[in-house]
């Protein structure tokens, strides 16, 4: 599978590389235990003119420990971030950072 990792700021996205499984799963073990985030990356994903996007919504999570309830609130903002390259359409081309990860260069809604 192809790997994406980021840290919990969702700064510095990275695509994880190696030439074997075994090399990707230390790569990702390593990632995991410097806290990273590691998910799988959509080998097909939706695009929108071409390029790859990704959706921030925004959710606090409400705890009330008297009645143990969790609460959901979704707040209205949405953040629609766009990669910086096109979308590689040819699967033989490996595809770089640009084409396939959003950039962590913005600012985010808390900031």
């Amino acid at each position: 599978p192809a790997l994406i990792s980021k840290a919990t700021t969702h700064k510095g996205v990275q695509l994880v590389k190696g030439s074997s499984l075994k090399e990707v799963k230390e790569a990702t073990f390593e990632l995991l235990s410097q806290g990273d985030i590691v998910q799988e990356r959509v080998e097909q994903p939706l695009l929108i003119d071409g390029t790859a996007f990704d959706i921030g919504i925004y959710v606090l999570l409400e705890a009330d420990p008297q009645t143990n309830q969790l609460q959901a609130h979704i707040f209205n903002d949405v953040l629609l971030r766009f990669c910086t390259a096109p979308y590689p359409r040819n699967d033989s081309v490996p595809p770089d950072t640009e084409s396939v990860v959003v950039g962590s260069n913005y600012t985010s809604a808390w900031e």
